[in-house]
């Protein structure tokens, strides 16, 4: 099982979007909190879910300029990759205000007919908003970070 780190690359969320086919329901690569807001048990919830979340790192990997996604690939796995990770540099320092808005699901009219079902977006938003929010108290501010 070779392993290799590698950035990551647009055509990379189809992949992971794709391993609800591949795994068991749940043994995915969604983030936290969706696992807990967005509990699934069969194939269609798990890929329901996936094409949701990945949408919306593809849409941040495209648009955030602060993102920075690796991932680590089994080369001897024709499902290569095993691990994601996305960390931000905030060269200006992190301002809640201009970021929150990555994080959050907001319902429109376009977003609902993707949202899977059971999907609970306030306490995922909640979860996010809180965690985003205490940042102020440990990265200085307005300094690199």
């Amino acid at each position: 099982m070779p392993l290799q780190l590698c950035p990551v690359e647009l055509q990379d969320f189809d992949e992971l979007a794709s391993h609800a086919t591949t795994y068991p329901p749940g043994e995915d690569l969604t983030g936290l909190p969706t696992p807990i807001c967005c509990i699934v048990t069969t194939k269609e919830e798990a890929a329901a879910r996936l094409a949701f979340h990945f949408n919306k790192q593809r849409t941040r990997f495209v648009g955030d300029p602060t993102v920075r996604y690796m991932k680590v690939i089994d080369t001897d796995n024709p499902n290569p990759i095993i691990s994601i990770a996305r960390w931000h540099f905030y060269p200006n320092g992190y301002d809640f205000e201009a970021e929150i808005p990555w994080e959050m699901h907001i319902p429109t009219p376009e977003l609902q007919p993707s949202i899977p079902q059971d999907f609970n977006i306030p306490a995922h938003n909640h979860f996010l908003r809180s965690r985003d929010g205490a940042r102020t108290s440990w990265v200085p501010a307005n300094a690199p970070c």
